[in-house]
């Protein structure tokens, strides 16, 4: 379960196109998640390089890469980076990527555009590539609140409403899910099996707002960060 509080904003430090959006969501706008990062000292650098160091000569792909900054923190040399704009070693789509790809992972991580429908088909394609044992990370599974959920982007930092796809993994079978809750919210995927038949639910989340976050989110396994090292650490 996620605390959250009321916090009055001030609509003078929204975006123009957010004024209406404000009213419109009425008391949601003033309730945040009460959750500082920077005062949480692990990023999602720390549970992916653990990952990796399961692995001897681990297979590491990143979809999402932008400036590198998590790309050149894994301690992995076969390393692909997948980005349409800037970053890792292949400009192209995620989309692209897949659809040409034959090689296999031992883990990946997932932070391309932040929108329920191209991460859920980035996560699905990414399990359908992923080892057996292997690992699935993605990233800004905790908006604090209605702005940094929001779709289309209106500042920084920006979640999207990619914590949709949660709801879907909590309830696919055949692998384990847990979110931790550290920079941002960091989603933690381990495929236990071959076969996994992602659990679709696109129709009943798919219009899905931050109020609705609020609602569902204690039907999810939060963690703390301790323990999801724990976790990873003694995993086969």
């Amino acid at each position: 379960m996620l605390k959250k509080h009321y916090k009055k904003f001030k609509k003078e430090s929204f975006p123009s196109s957010c004024v209406f959006k404000a009213e419109l969501e009425d008391k949601f706008c003033d309730i945040v998640i009460d959750i500082d990062w920077y005062k949480i000292f692990y990023t999602r650098m720390a549970f992916i390089s653990l990952a990796t160091n399961k692995f001897s000569n681990c297979k590491y792909l990143e979809i999402g890469v932008a400036n590198n900054f998590t790309y050149n923190s894994i301690p992995v040399i076969d390393k692909t980076g997948v980005d349409p704009i800037k970053g890792g070693n292949l400009r192209m789509t995620s989309d692209n990527f897949f659809k040409n790809n034959k090689k296999m992972f031992d883990v990946i991580f997932v932070d391309g555009l932040h929108t329920f429908e191209q991460c859920r088909k980035d996560i699905i394609n990414s399990i359908n590539f992923l080892n057996i044992g292997g690992y699935l990370f993605i990233h800004d599974l905790i908006p604090r609140n209605f702005m940094e959920e929001f779709v289309p982007q209106m500042g920084e930092p920006w979640c999207g409403d990619v914590w949709k796809v949660s709801h879907e993994l909590n309830k696919t079978k055949n692998l384990e899910f847990f979110i931790i809750k550290a920079n941002s919210g960091v989603g933690v995927v381990k495929k236990n099996e071959k076969n996994v038949e992602y659990f679709d639910d696109y129709i009943n989340l798919k219009n899905l707002k931050f109020k609705d976050f609020l609602n569902k989110n204690d039907e999810l396994n939060y963690i703390d960060p301790e323990e999801a090292i724990n976790i990873i650490k003694k995993n086969k």
